[in-house]
């Protein structure tokens, strides 16, 4: 089996990270507060975010945001690589 380069795996997924990041921040601005509410409960199961949902945020909450999932992405694509390049080593 071919092995993964872990900086091209870490790169595409802290690039696609990156991406649903901003579309994630873009739609919670546009869309109602109520919308916003129902989505964020239904992806928490059962916890009720109403009294915590805010559509205002800063541009440094949101560049840091952006920062923190662009790391998050590269680690966790290099990790997987890693890990994917160890098994197919020991099979």
């Amino acid at each position: 089996m071919e092995t993964l380069n872990p900086n091209k795996i870490g790169l595409s997924l802290s690039l696609t990270f990156g991406a649903l990041y901003i579309l994630c921040f873009v739609l919670f601005a546009v869309i109602p507060k109520e919308w916003v509410i129902a989505l964020a409960n239904s992806l928490m199961h059962g916890i009720d975010v109403s009294t915590i949902v805010t559509q205002t945020k800063s541009i440094g909450s949101v560049i840091l945001g952006l920062i923190s999932w662009l790391f998050i992405g590269f680690a966790s694509g290099y990790i997987f690589s890693m890990v994917y390049n160890k098994i197919v080593k020991n099979r």
